[in-house]
């Protein structure tokens, strides 16, 4: 068993593990709503929207940080739904094409869903992101901002090298783009500017 296969076991684990008992929470703030003292619906309102944010986060982080393998499928449009939950708020706008129905491959939803995480951090600023799955497996997340934030480690992360300086907990997602891709049975092509990059996944 590598290093890699190991963490993403041990990201399922914690995600299973945790997802169960914060939508319990979820689901008992519902309860309390309806009883809620007059004067306290805000503080509950607040307290309700961490909770969900926090179980839509676990759900998401599964499929980008679990185990998977190449049995196991998930529907198109339930990733899209999950993904949009998790990175569909600040400043950037984002668009889903191709994620409409069908399923993917599990290792394929996990690749794509590092790629939306890649485009989130390079866009913390604002921007527009364009994610796309076409062709079956083909897969490709385009993101421009005026203000791009995508620092000297992450972009040779990108590019399957190593960084200078020891790889940060906020690289993590760009660290995986090669081992995921590899598992996939796909072939990563990127490329970037001053204001944009594109990260591209093909059939090997």
């Amino acid at each position: 068993m590598n290093r890699h296969d190991l963490s993403a076991l041990l990201g399922s684990r914690i995600c299973h593990d945790l997802v169960s008992p914060v939508g319990a929470i979820s689901n008992g703030l519902d309860l309390l709503a309806e009883i809620v003292p007059a004067g306290l619906e805000e503080e509950m309102s607040l307290i309700k929207q961490s909770s969900d944010r926090a179980t839509d986060l676990l759900k998401f982080y599964r499929i980008a940080f679990g185990a998977a393998d190449g049995e196991s499928t998930i529907g198109c449009s339930s990733f899209r739904d999950q993904a949009s939950a998790v990175v569909e708020s600040g400043k950037t706008q984002w668009q889903w094409s191709g994620l409409d129905e069908g399923d993917m491959p599990r290792t394929v939803a996990r690749l794509l869903a590092v790629m939306v995480l890649c485009a989130r951090s390079a866009t913390q600023l604002g921007g527009n992101v364009i994610v796309v799955r076409s062709g079956g497996d083909t897969l490709g997340v385009a993101a421009e901002s005026d203000r791009l934030s995508l620092s000297e480690a992450q972009s040779t992360l990108m590019d399957g090298g190593t960084p200078a300086e020891e790889v940060a907990a906020r690289d993590v997602e760009f660290s995986l783009l090669m081992p995921w891709a590899e598992e996939a049975g796909l072939r990563l092509q990127n490329s970037r500017g001053a204001n944009g990059m594109r990260i591209e996944a093909r059939r090997l």
